[in-house]
């Protein structure tokens, strides 16, 4: 079974899936160019790999595209059944914030989606 950077098992038989998820998230993480397309390959390469699910919703969130977030969850979650318990709470993770994301938003909260994490941010210092 592949691994992350980390060494913790991700629940995939492709080492090309598991490849892409670390680069997509490496570059989701560093702002970088690239983050959606590493995790469309990852998931062409698995396509039950549902943390890569998980880390398109997140990189959509941040993009400001509620719906892709919302389907792309939706997804992780239908195929988180067999993976690890550290996947499966990643997932569930991801899927709360962008469950947040999209009610702030949805309630005018937040100008747009994709401004979440800043005016978060802001509250949270006050």
């Amino acid at each position: 079974m592949p691994t992350d950077r980390y060494g913790l098992a991700l629940t995939t038989a492709s080492a090309a899936a598991a490849e892409h998820h670390q680069r997509g998230m490496d570059l989701l993480l560093s702002y970088g160019r690239g983050a959606g397309e590493a995790f469309d390959a990852a998931l062409a390469a698995d396509e039950g790999l549902a943390v890569a699910q998980a880390g398109r919703a997140l990189f959509a969130l941040f993009l400001g595209d509620a719906d892709t977030a919302r389907s792309a969850m939706a997804l992780a979650r239908e195929r988180v059944a067999g993976a690890s318990r550290r996947e499966r709470q990643h997932v569930a993770a991801v899927s709360a914030l962008v469950g947040l994301a999209c009610q702030l938003r949805c309630s005018g909260q937040v100008s747009t989606t994709g401004t979440w994490v800043a005016e978060l941010s802001v509250r949270s210092t006050k």
